[in-house]
């Protein structure tokens, strides 16, 4: 009873707020509203995992499996506004929730060949400097939710080894220079992988922790981000 009256006292006070619109969520509604929600701009890159830019873009340097970001980056959209809110205002709900999300793309969209292969699910690591600044890893939030509704095991098989400065405001070539050596696989890794981050830019970071990971044993490995820039 008192905790139920103390839960009640601190949503009146402090009530939860959409990261997009700041509106007051309903019970229902997690770290978006439904109104927000609906104004995310879906790629369908689900749909085709191994036929988008994306999937191009790091075929063009390293054998991928698939490769799948969910949404379109754009200046000021909502998924801009929830990504910034999971990584620099610490509301770690957009992360699971997000994740859970993916989970949902996935389990509706892909072939039930790609889904049925032994996955793991690989959170892009952060540096222990950088996660300890933030308080968390926001790509093993994602995690978290992704494997909440798919059931495949999250394995921690990279390490981030070199400590890098953040990489939003940097150039396509500078991003490469950043990225080099900045890795190290786990002594044993499982044969399949699904890589799970925020954003893909320029495929930087991604591509440095594929490098890492082919470099160190055989394996498959796809590619799964919440949000990557609208192709021109």
């Amino acid at each position: 009873m008192i905790k139920r009256y103390a839960e009640s006292l601190l949503a009146y006070l402090f009530p939860r707020r959409c990261v997009a619109c700041e509106a007051v969520l309903a019970p229902e509604e997690k770290a978006l509203c439904f109104e927000c929600f609906a104004q995310l701009d879906p790629t369908h890159y689900e749909q085709r995992p191994r036929n988008n830019p994306v999937y191009d873009k790091i075929r063009a340097f390293y054998p991928i499996d698939f490769a799948i970001s969910a949404f379109y980056y754009d200046k000021d959209s909502v998924i801009q506004k929830a990504i910034h809110a999971l990584k620099y205002e610490g509301i770690k709900e957009v992360g699971l929730f997000l994740g859970m999300h993916l989970g949902f793309l996935w389990k509706r969209n892909v072939s039930a060949d790609l889904q049925q292969k032994p996955w793991h699910i690989v959170p892009l690591p952060l540096h222990p400097r950088r996660e300890r600044e933030r308080g968390y890893n926001q790509a093993f939030l994602l995690a978290v939710g992704f494997s909440k509704i798919t059931q495949y095991p999250i394995t921690q098989a990279l390490k981030r080894v070199q400590y890098t400065k953040p990489q939003a405001l940097k150039g396509q070539q500078e991003r490469w220079e950043n990225m080099k050596a900045v890795f190290s696989a786990a002594k044993t890794i499982p044969s399949h992988m699904i890589l799970i981050d925020d954003v893909l830019t320029t495929g930087a970071t991604l591509m440095a922790a594929i490098a890492t990971l082919l470099s160190h044993s055989p394996c498959t490995i796809g590619i799964i981000t919440l949000a990557t820039p609208r192709s021109e």
